[in-house]
């Protein structure tokens, strides 16, 4: 086996590979080429003649000097990791625990090696200062007191000088109780004047909980770069953090992406769990997310955003100054991750502002500040809380757009003498006008409680001219209101909805019983019957979509239902013939 070939198997396979097939690799090489080979360095009681290294810090001292290529350090049980602050320097190596001796038998009742920090730096810290692509991989590790309250990174601190780039995979290990100033769990950053800086993966397994930062980024506080978060057993919670993203903060620069992390050789699926950030705070902004910063993009497909809290704005999430945030389904190749339907993937639920009430504590799920902007695709956004904009809150030239999205059990609460609403824009001059699409969406059983504390049913309220477009969507909720003329076609209107003076057309009014329009009103189930004033409502002449229905169901098929002004569905799903009839 020549070596490249030994190296891409171990690359593209697992992240470890057997001992018999690395020596048979090994004996395969030339003598003259060995000190270049991967090796392995076990670190255990050196008590034990098997094991070679008495600390984590040897093993990676001795990997370095063997030179390039991914060496393996391999932790044992039987040695302790206390007041551990190892430095990972310019080498490609995987460091991974689990092992239950020397001869690196797994040990099934402790499958982590506990790496606990001295309370003052990182846990691990790679920084490596000679250039050229550091691969550096973290498995089988529970990552923990690490930090202090004025310094970055708590866990793991990476960060990249000009000309070096760093591979980082995180899998099956977990990172907790770790604090920083920013990024409690992790603290990725790239150098200055380094255009490549680094590339962070997190793979199935890893879970990062229960850390806390003093500012920012109380799980992640990500610099520029790229993030990959597979969709798959991979969890950001309980995270917290005094300002800004309680589970994961981004600045200028950052891409995050999240799905299949591997497309090139992990294949497709449909039985994935979603990669989940739940349970986070945060003092100001963004519970679960904060992306800041223009040329900061995050992409997520099949991501759940549930029970997350902020003190400001954006329960769920914000997203400001020019970044871009998008959640979705559809994928762009055949490698695509999907959720079984009984896990309702790709979701911002339950998280809040405040405590619900609070004034001017705005965006239950989504807070949009400056120019940013937000994609709703295929998204389910439930049970979300904040006095205003219990869904989704714009405050300044943000744009937001919807498709195949579904918006219902938001709360808002109205201040005396005011109104609230499920979404809601607003800006001050000069900033431009907010802008604001809803498409092939739904709107359904949004609350507000008035100032008498009755629930009424939701608004749209829009302010201070927001360009607002609605295109063959199901409003359900109460009147759409701002104080200039928008535009909708094939919007389906419920009893108490309503839009304004404008270029309003092919309006249609239900006045059918909710389980007449809807499969399942009572287990929250909206979509549409087979009969219902949704189905085949609508072309696509002036809003064609983009992309498929909530679930995954092509748009605008043709079935045996006379047509109205079309083939297509209004709201966030496509008629499914199994389901006719109202059973399932």
């Amino acid at each position: 086996m020549e070596q490249e070939d030994f190296l891409r198997l171990a690359r593209n396979s697992s992240m470890i590979r057997p001992l018999s097939l690395l020596l048979l690799a090994c004996a395969a090489m030339n003598a003259s080429t060995a000190t270049a080979v991967p090796q392995y360095f076990i670190v255990g009681d050196n008590s034990d003649s098997r094991c070679q290294f008495a600390t984590i810090q040897q093993a990676l001292q001795a990997a370095l000097a063997n030179g390039p290529g991914l060496d393996y350090v391999m932790l044992t049980n039987t040695a302790t990791y206390t007041n551990t602050a190892v430095q990972v320097g310019a080498q490609s190596v995987l460091i991974e625990g689990g092992y239950a001796n020397c001869d690196l038998d797994p040990d099934g009742g402790q499958p982590f090696a506990d790496l606990v920090g001295n309370g003052s730096d990182p846990v691990i810290r790679i920084e490596p200062i000679a250039s050229g692509t550091h691969d550096v991989r973290l498995s089988g590790l529970r990552i923990r007191g690490g930090g202090r309250n004025d310094a970055n990174g708590g866990g793991v601190r990476m960060a990249t000088a000009p000309g070096a780039t760093v591979l980082l995979t995180i899998r099956n290990s977990e990172i907790t109780a770790n604090r920083a100033l920013s990024g409690g769990g992790v603290h990725a950053a790239r150098g200055s004047g380094n255009a490549a800086g680094f590339a962070l993966t997190l793979e199935p397994g890893t879970r990062i909980h229960d850390n806390t930062a003093a500012s920012n980024g109380g799980g992640l506080n990500l610099w520029g770069g790229n993030t990959f978060i597979a969709a798959d057993g991979v969890r950001i919670d309980h995270n917290s953090a005094a300002g800004a993203g309680g589970g994961i903060a981004t600045l200028s620069g950052t891409f995050i992406a999240v799905g299949n992390p591997n497309i090139e050789t992990w294949p497709a699926r449909n039985d994935v769990t979603g990669a989940r950030i739940e349970s986070n705070t945060a003092g100001t902004s963004g519970g679960g997310l904060y992306l800041s910063g223009i040329d900061s993009v995050m992409e997520a497909r099949e991501l759940i955003v549930d029970d997350n809290r902020a003190g400001f704005g954006g329960g769920g999430g914000a997203v400001a100054s020019g970044a871009s945030f998008s959640m979705l389904r559809d994928t762009p190749n055949a490698f695509g991750w999907y959720c079984p339907p009984a896990l309702e993937c790709t979701r911002l639920s339950n998280n809040r502002v405040a405590d619900g009430i609070t004034l001017d504590a705005n965006g239950g799920a989504l807070a949009v500040y400056g120019s940013a902007s937000a994609w709703l695709i295929q998204t389910l956004v439930r049970d979300n809380a904040a006095q205003d904009g219990s869904a989704v809150f714009i405050n300044g030239a943000g744009i937001v757009n919807t498709e195949g999205s579904v918006f219902s059990g938001n709360r808002s609460y109205d201040p005396t003498g005011g109104l609230s609403a499920t979404i809601r824009s607003r800006y001050t001059p000069p900033s431009a006008a907010p802008k604001l699409r809803l498409a092939y969406s739904t709107l359904v059983e949004n609350k507000r409680l008035d100032a008498n504390s009755s629930l009424q049913p939701g608004l749209v309220l829009l302010a201070q001219s927001t360009d607002l477009r609605v295109y063959s969507s199901a409003l359900f909720d109460g009147n759409t209101i701002m104080d200039s003329a928008g535009i909708s076609d094939c919007a389906v209107l419920g009893p108490d909805s309503g839009l304004p003076a404008g270029s309003n057309t092919r309006l249609s009014f239900a006045t059918q019983a909710p389980a007449r329009i809807f499969l399942a009103p009572a287990r929250k189930d909206w979509r549409p019957r087979f009969d219902s004033p949704l189905t085949d409502v609508c072309d696509a002449s002036q809003h064609a979509p983009s992309y498929s229905d909530r679930d995954l169901n092509s748009r605008c098929r043709n079935d045996a239902r006379p047509d109205n002004w079309g083939t297509c569905e209004a709201g966030a799903w496509e008629n499914d013939q199994l389901f006719a009839n109202g059973f399932d």
